[in-house]
């Protein structure tokens, strides 16, 4: 079987920050030769689907633990990490060894592995999509398997990086929502040697943003994690990501527009509760940004307009069980003292598969958080090696399962 960290060094050749063309080859070249069965499936963004199941099993009975990574990676940039492998140390650099070939690598030893074992009623469905959840649902390849009837879960597994500076593993078990608003400003442009005659967008826009910073003051709330673990604090976020005004030299701009992104906490009650309490917010935030606008509009009589262009709705597993079985894992391993449960204010895969799949999801991967989009990005070989031996070891507990 294929070393982890050598199948890492392939993906980390290959450039995937356009297309996963040739990551979905070099993926299929070694599960080919490991002798699992897999499906293509072509598009903007290559993806491939991975099967592991028992020839006895019926498919009236099976069940499915769908374990999901994505193969894009940023962009190459003066200063980030390139597409040549090194390694120093311990640790593994190149572009995507954290976020996500790590991952992807991973997921792929992982299936070498578990090949032809006996996995009872349950089937592995890998899912190795050509690109993270996107901002349009249209982009995402996941959305897209999902509408064509690809994709089926009772429990669900997104490979992430969630692994600290120190080696130790976190597990996600739910992502805040998501709203993005756009503010589009609109004043008077003027030549700049007549400025009496321009209503300035950067004026607009710096009321707007004063009023923003002073309408939104979020507070910690409480929130009650699943089974026995007890109740974590969160906040809601907001924060204005992009602004762009300007007409070129010469001109006082009379247009522009604003990126808003808020983070919304999940509910801790079922699905049908927690769309509604993420209906709600959505509901509040948009009024105090009407309020905001009205306010914009008595000093300057020219009121910016409000496009929602995203929304993801957050989640919590509820699966105690599917949380256990990685404690249990790990601690059989011996690898560290246990697994910190958290809730991220990131968004990730699991937020559609979760709300469109009505399944429990669990993120947890080997990269390092804060390698992730960052120069000289990294991943522990240490910790990539044992992610395989945890990964493998937490299908064959599931397996097992009742």
């Amino acid at each position: 079987m294929m070393d982890v960290v050598e199948i890492l060094k392939e993906l980390i050749k290959l450039p995937s920050h356009e297309t996963s063309a040739e990551v979905v080859a070099y993926v299929s070249k070694v599960l080919d030769e490991g002798g699992v069965q897999y499906d293509m499936h072509e598009g903007h963004r290559d993806s491939l689907l991975a099967h592991l199941k028992s020839a006895q099993t019926s498919s009236k009975n099976r069940k499915t633990l769908l374990v999901h990574c994505h193969m894009d990676t940023m962009a190459p940039e003066d200063g980030l990490s390139d597409h040549v492998p090194s390694i120093r140390g311990d640790r593994l650099f190149g572009l995507g060894a954290s976020d996500n070939k790590g991952s992807v690598a991973a997921l792929v030893a992982a299936l070498l592995r578990l090949q032809g074992t006996d996995l009872g009623e349950w089937e592995v469905l890998a899912v190795f999509s050509g690109k993270e959840e996107g901002v349009l649902q249209f982009e995402n390849p996941t959305m897209t398997l999902l509408k064509a009837g690809n994709l089926i879960a009772d429990a669900a597994i997104v490979l992430e990086a969630t692994c600290d500076d120190d080696g130790n593993l976190g597990l996600c078990v739910g992502n805040y929502g998501l709203l993005r608003e756009e503010i589009i400003i609109k004043g008077r442009s003027a030549h700049s040697a007549w400025p009496q005659e321009a209503v300035s967008a950067v004026d607009i826009a710096y009321q707007f943003k004063k009023e923003f910073d002073s309408s939104f003051h979020s507070n910690e709330m409480s929130m009650q994690l699943p089974g026995e673990l007890g109740r974590i604090n969160v906040k809601p976020l907001e924060s204005i990501t992009e602004i762009f005004i300007g007409e070129g030299a010469g001109t006082i701009p009379g247009s522009g527009k604003l990126t808003l992104d808020f983070r919304i906490p999940p509910y801790e009650g079922d699905r049908i509760a927690a769309r509604d309490f993420f209906d709600r917010a959505v509901a509040s935030i948009e009024d105090t940004l009407k309020e905001i606008c009205s306010t914009v509009y008595a000093t300057w009589k020219y009121r910016p307009e409000i496009k929602r262009t995203s929304h993801y709705i957050g989640y919590v597993t509820r699966d105690v069980g599917l949380i256990k079985i990685f404690q249990d894992e790990i601690a059989s391993q011996s690898k560290q003292g246990g697994m910190e449960v958290f809730v991220a204010p990131g968004r990730s895969d699991a937020c559609i598969l979760v709300n469109e799949l009505n399944c429990d999801c669990v993120v947890v991967g080997p990269g390092i958080l804060t390698s992730c989009h960052a120069a000289e990005e990294h991943i522990s070989v240490t910790v990539l090696r044992d992610f395989v031996d945890l990964l493998s070891g937490v299908v064959q507990r599931v397996a097992s399962s009742k």
